[in-house]
């Protein structure tokens, strides 16, 4: 387990930044936290990891999923906080999505868990103290290996 406090946004995507380039094709990640909380920033970061401008990356909560072509990478950005029924899910070809090598963030994963592919990380922001996060990060599979640190160049 990874353990993060941060006081800026800058800081999230640092540390989604160094999560983005260490993934694997096909790489899972679950993202749960309060609205607020950052996750979009992380996923940014993830973004940019993966050689996608981070200014290109909104939050998908009114499209529901949002696909961006990165240099190393594909990223499918889902939040599930608007998914009504378990079968909307079968129709958004995540499973051959990443088994076409693309990589999925799933914000509010916790909602659907069990119908999602599996997850490689799992990530929980939590926000208190104005603008300090928490930030946790689980290898859930043992397929990523996170190694370093997000704030050592």
């Amino acid at each position: 387990m990874h353990q993060f406090k941060t006081q800026q946004e800058d800081e999230t995507r640092q540390i989604g930044n160094w999560i983005g380039q260490q993934l694997k094709p096909g790489s899972v990640i679950g993202l749960t936290g309060p609205l607020g909380a950052g996750k979009t920033r992380m996923v940014q970061g993830v973004g940019m990891g993966l050689g996608i401008p981070s200014d290109s990356i909104v939050s998908p909560t009114f499209t529901l999923c949002v696909p961006y072509s990165g240099q190393h990478l594909n990223l499918l950005h889902l939040d599930a906080y608007r998914i009504a029924h378990r079968s909307e899910i079968d129709e958004l070809g995540l499973d051959e999505f990443v088994e076409d090598g693309g990589v999925l963030v799933i914000e509010w994963h916790e909602r659907y868990a069990t119908e999602f592919p599996p997850l490689d990380l799992k990530i929980a922001i939590n926000h208190s103290d104005g603008e300090l996060r928490e930030i946790a990060v689980e290898e859930v599979s043992g397929r990523v290996g996170l190694v370093g640190n997000p704030f050592i160049c």
